[in-house]
């Protein structure tokens, strides 16, 4: 599988859209990996993970065509995962000539439900389709596996499991801690590939629904510990926020020592 990063940011995009701060003003001033839009993935040119407010910016800075995409899998609710307006932008009127090709939208239900009615959208190439927590739905070549995320008290929200070709990669965004159900659901599975989440970068919070550095690499030994990877398993973080603190730089010092990679906006791998 081809892996490919859109996105790296948290919320408010890095620098933050309204912020001066020094971390945002110095990302300004160094571009480069220090700018990152808000968090989405490819895997290969069929799959992609969340719909962000800059999937625009994606396609026209990656040439990415939408229309390949077959499977579109959302984690959670928020809009800066989930921009239901610009999905909808797949229908007529707005597109003209040939339609766009079917596609379907898996997520959980509070996603899911913002699809309906869908009386007004017959023509439509997306069917939306809820997905449920630990079970396995397979399409084509494809296995798309929702986990429990930790992620405030906000209905459902999910990281996913995707498996192809014998491989399987876990991306995971906006989580703390997993629960126990979750980890017991982990425990011996093979994991090939871990993109997760470092919103708080070196900034320790009483906050449960993200991961800071020390989070992170807590969540890489436990995976470790029940079997689903090892040390030597590829292990790249995103979704990071300005308020953690710590620039493109600063971060890789801080995990690449543990074996961890800095994801940035276009970071490309394969599993």
């Amino acid at each position: 599988m081809k892996l490919k990063l859109l996105g790296t940011a948290a919320a408010e995009g890095w620098p933050g859209i309204f912020c001066a701060c020094e971390v945002c003003q110095k990302a300004r001033e160094l571009g480069g990996k220090n700018i990152r839009t808000r968090s989405s993935m490819m895997i290969d040119e069929s799959v992609k993970i969340d719909f962000p407010p800059d999937t625009y910016h994606h396609v026209l800075t990656y040439g990415i065509d939408l229309r390949k995409v077959r499977y579109l899998l959302i984690t959670h609710n928020h809009d800066d995962h989930f921009l239901l307006a610009d999905i909808l932008y797949c229908e007529a009127p707005f597109v003209a000539g040939e339609p766009a090709p079917p596609f379907i939208v898996l997520g959980p239900k509070q996603v899911i439900d913002r699809f309906m009615p869908r009386d007004e959208h017959r023509n439509s190439p997306l069917t939306p389709m809820v997905i449920e927590p630990y079970e396995t739905v397979t399409m084509e070549e494809w296995g798309f596996t929702p986990v429990r995320s930790t992620h405030m008290n906000y209905g459902e929200s999910y990281n996913y499991l995707v498996s192809k070709d014998g491989k399987t990669i876990l991306y995971a965004s906006d989580t703390g801690w997993y629960s126990e159900e979750t980890w017991e659901f982990l425990a011996g599975r093979r994991i090939d590939f871990v993109v997760m989440e470092c919103t708080s970068g070196g900034k320790e919070t009483n906050y449960s629904g993200h991961l800071s550095i020390t989070g992170l690499l807590k969540m890489r030994e436990k995976l470790i510990e029940i079997g689903a990877i090892q040390s030597a398993t590829p292990y790249v973080a995103t979704h990071f926020s300005h308020n953690g603190g710590l620039l493109h730089h600063d971060l890789e010092a801080r995990l690449n020592p543990h074996g961890v990679e800095v994801g940035y906006d276009g970071w490309e791998g394969e599993a």
